[in-house]
C-alpha cells in the first residue's frame, strides 16, 4: 500500500481568505494571520486591548519616584 503524501496546510488571511506566502504573512498580537491590507488593528476586528497593554508598559517602565520632604529654613 502506498502512504498518502501529507498535504501542507495553506496559510490564509483570516479576514479575506487570501493565500499567503512567507513574505506576505503578518501575525497580529491577537495571534491571527493577515495579509498586507488587513495587518493593522483598525483593518480587522482585533481582540487585543492595546490601551491596557500600553498602560501596563508605562507603569512597568516608569516606577514611582518618591523623595523625602524638604525641611524649611
Amino acid at each position: 500500500m502506498l502512504n498518502p503524501i501529507p498535504v501542507s496546510k495553506k496559510i490564509v488571511c483570516t479576514q479575506c481568505q487570501k493565500k499567503l506566502g512567507p513574505a506576505q504573512l503578518f501575525t497580529c498580537k491577537c495571534k491571527k494571520s493577515f495579509c498586507s491590507i488587513h495587518r493593522y488593528s483598525d483593518r480587522h476586528d482585533c481582540s487585543f486591548d492595546y490601551k491596557t497593554e500600553g498602560k501596563a508598559v508605562l507603569q512597568r517602565n516608569n516606577p514611582l519616584v518618591k523623595t523625602d520632604k524638604c525641611i524649611k529654613l
